[in-house]
């Protein structure tokens, strides 16, 4: 029996549900902001893309105009398309594909669908299968190296060096063994991470507010897993987050999820590594079945 998503709370409110077939399309990349940008629009099950509680809405790549002149350069550092592909059940089924191929000149690239200005964004829950690369182990190599799968970014309301105050994130992380742990591969880690205004006027990054490993929850590669996350977005007592993989708890834990405010925006999928490990192989998943949901006061 598939695993059963998490009952979205009281309230909640289905804002999007698409499985990438008929009626949904990407449109043709654009340079815009000085990068790269791509729209998924239209609708496959009553839930338009062009809909969404956030504006804009689409991919962002951090390729610069300068290292891609035309959408056919693009493709030597990244791509995403919708592809017919085998499904959970056996069936053919069309999914998302997210590449990375190469870094560019402006930083490390990334193919994240971003929500800016997430409208009602306090309370939420996301869920969609995914089916990341079998040989990502021969990327990540390395003890610490990682791969971001979800962010939720805070927006500043002071100056600050990076582009938010407050963000908690869920990655997959390359783990040794070691005397602490017999673990040799990977594990999943979540964790919030906070800048303040002295953190800012000093120019350093951030603080890691708080961190979870799981080391026993194993993290499937070559085949669809479900994987959930729900938020109430709280700098105190009532704030939460749940994250599950096939049905089972990777991290559940009740330490601040904001701030000071909830204004921000949400990277629903996100393909995305450090530069080392990039440097090693194409980075490559498919994304399938995505519902939101979202609190409507």
């Amino acid at each position: 029996m598939p695993p059963q998503p998490a009952l979205p709370f009281p309230g909640a409110k289905l804002v999007l549900k698409s499985g990438f077939e008929d009626g949904v399309v990407l449109n043709d990349s654009q340079n815009r902001f000085g990068q790269w940008r791509q729209e998924l629009k239209g609708a496959d099950q009553g839930y338009d893309w062009a809909g969404l509680p956030g504006s804009p809405a689409d991919f962002q790549y951090l390729v610069s105009g300068n290292d891609a002149r035309t959408s056919s350069d693009l493709k030597r550092f990244i791509e995403t398309r919708i592809d017919t592909v085998t499904g959970r059940d056996g069936n053919s089924t069309k999914a998302l594909y997210q590449a990375v191929r190469a870094e560019g000149s402006i930083g490390r690239t990334q193919n994240d669908f971003i929500l800016f200005n997430m409208q009602n964004p306090e309370r939420g829950y996301l869920r969609y299968w995914i089916k990341l690369q079998p040989n990502l182990l021969d990327l990540m190599t390395e003890n610490g190296d990682w791969r971001v799968l979800l962010e939720w970014k805070e927006l500043p309301s002071f100056t600050v060096p990076l582009d938010f105050q407050y963000r908690w994130v869920v990655l997959i992380s390359r783990a040794k063994p070691s005397r602490e742990s017999p673990v040799d591969g990977l594990v999943w880690k979540v964790e919030g991470d906070l800048v303040t205004p002295d953190q800012a006027a000093k120019g350093t990054q951030w603080t890691d507010d708080w961190t979870i490993f799981n080391r026993q929850a194993p993290v499937p590669l070559g085949e669809w897993f479900l994987f959930e996350v729900q938020w109430n977005l709280d700098p105190g007592s009532n704030s939460r987050l749940l994250v599950k993989a096939n049905g089972q708890v990777i991290a559940e834990t009740t330490n601040r999820t904001q701030s000071t405010w909830p204004r921000g925006k949400l990277y629903l999928f996100m393909n995305y590594m450090p530069i080392i490990a990039q440097s090693r192989g194409e980075a490559y998943q498919w994304v399938d079945d995505v519902e939101l949901w979202s609190y409507t006061p």
